[in-house]
């Protein structure tokens, strides 16, 4: 699931969406939402991510995405990273912004969780 909320002219704005696929990782699923929710951002917009998955996060916040990128998307032992398209999908979106990325708790934690929960259920 993705949460945005922005400022607009007439005050805060909420829009979210939910990403199901039911063939890929956590990682995987993690960084879709992530790529449809900045894709909603047309102009250079102030983004704060709020990540809890500790491989995406450590990934973006350490760099570590950005230079596996530069080289090819490999690992310094060669290895190829998974999900390398969405990865770089994700990365081409990311200069578009002025954006920080977090793992600390948020105010919409618990909203999240009981949206995900309703969704499930559907």
């Amino acid at each position: 699931m993705f949460l945005l909320e922005c400022e607009t002219q007439k005050g805060p704005k909420t829009l979210q969406g939910f990403v199901h696929l039911p063939d890929t990782t956590e990682d995987g699923i993690i960084l879709t939402a992530l790529i449809e929710g900045l894709g909603h951002f047309l102009k250079e917009t102030p983004i704060r991510i709020f990540v809890k998955a500790p491989g995406v996060f450590n990934a973006i916040d350490t760099g570590r995405i950005q230079t596996a990128k530069l080289n090819g998307f490999r690992t310094a032992k060669g290895q190829s990273i998974k999900n390398a398209e969405l990865w770089s999908i994700l990365l081409s979106l990311l200069p578009k912004h002025k954006w920080t990325i977090t793992n600390e708790e948020h105010s919409y934690q618990n909203y999240m969780k009981s949206e995900l929960k309703k969704w499930h259920s559907q």
